[in-house]
């Protein structure tokens, strides 16, 4: 395995200790494909050339940051402010995923918080939730602002949230948050349910109605809680223990784009040797309904192969919107 890592993936050890804290030190390094004894070399290269120190705890099972560099707020202009605003926009506009773009929308509110002009600093939060808050992921500052506080200190959050999946209303629901992160364009959260006790759900944070901090309580994440090992399986949202592969034709009319994209981490694209120019597409997923909505965009370009219950979900629904449009002609 090599051993020689530039600045950049120096850099992106940083990002996955801070992100993903609750790894093994063989899972870390093996994810970057280098040794145990490269990994410690490159650890010392962090901390005397970047001023970044951390450990393993093994009682905590997590890498614990010991030290961290910060970099002063660069002396920029209004402009220039309110062209990151708005690039932040842009980015979570085109579904811009998971952790890092979490991150970078702190980044930039904390540079907008340390704006000098109290009237200019007003008006860049405001077209920062203008841009973010109510055009974006539609959640309330206030209740973000209580949930980090809860994910950052570790405590018990008390919410009531309105839950699709338990009848479409309202529930009260004691929660201990693990992680906040991005999927498709919107903002949600891992938790541990203490209600349903040892259940790890996922929560849009839009849904939530209202929140709140119990005091004096503490949590110890789940030793078995791995945010890349729950999620590495989802094809866009959903997350599952059970995996299912799904097998798709994509015609010649589609095959081209369909080939120069990266949808998957587990995806097969194979050329259809009974249907010459056509390709097969294979992903294995938790959610596997999540691959049929995606190849509806492709209407009859694509077809559901494996397995049969999809290939039986797909011909469901095709069967309603028939009788649907059908309906205007009775």
């Amino acid at each position: 395995m090599s051993t020689n890592l530039s600045v950049f993936n120096l850099l992106k050890i940083i990002t996955e200790i801070k992100l993903n804290p609750h790894q093994t030190p063989a899972e870390l390094y093996s994810s970057f494909g280098i040794s145990k004894s490269g990994f410690y070399k490159y650890a010392n290269r962090l901390k005397e050339e970047l001023g970044f120190e951390f450990h393993y705890d093994r009682q905590k099972k997590a890498f614990i940051i010991d030290q961290e560099p910060f970099i002063p707020t660069l002396n920029l202009s209004v402009g220039e402010l309110s062209a990151l605003v708005r690039s932040m926009g842009q980015f979570y506009a085109s579904g811009g995923d998971y952790l890092t773009t979490y991150r970078a929308l702190k980044a930039v509110r904390k540079l907008v918080a340390n704006c000098p002009d109290k009237a200019i600093r007003r008006q860049l939060e405001e077209m920062f939730d203008e841009t973010l808050y109510n055009r974006g992921y539609g959640c309330r500052e206030d209740i973000l602002r209580i949930v980090e506080t809860a994910w950052e200190t570790r405590q018990i959050l008390k919410i009531r949230y309105f839950s699709h999946s338990e009848g479409m209303r309202e529930v009260v629901h004691e929660i201990e948050p693990y992680m906040i992160f991005f999927k498709r364009r919107a903002l949600y959260l891992d938790a541990h349910c203490r209600t349903n006790w040892g259940q790890i759900r996922m929560y849009r944070l839009n849904r939530i109605r209202s929140a709140e901090v119990l005091p004096q309580t503490q949590f110890e994440i789940r030793s078995d809680y791995s945010f890349k090992q729950r999620h590495q399986s989802a094809f866009s949202v959903f997350t599952g223990d059970i995996l299912t592969t799904v097998r798709i034709r994509f015609n010649r009319r589609k095959a081209a784009y369909i080939e120069e994209v990266f949808w998957h981490p587990s995806q097969k694209i194979l050329p259809d040797p009974d249907h010459p120019g056509s390709i097969l597409f294979e992903v294995t997923v938790s959610y596997p309904q999540e691959v049929i909505w995606w190849m509806r965009q492709w209407g009859s370009d694509a077809e559901v192969l494996e397995p049969q219950e999809m290939r039986d979900y797909m011909l469901a629904m095709a069967r309603k919107e028939i009788e649907l449009y059908n309906q205007d002609r009775q």
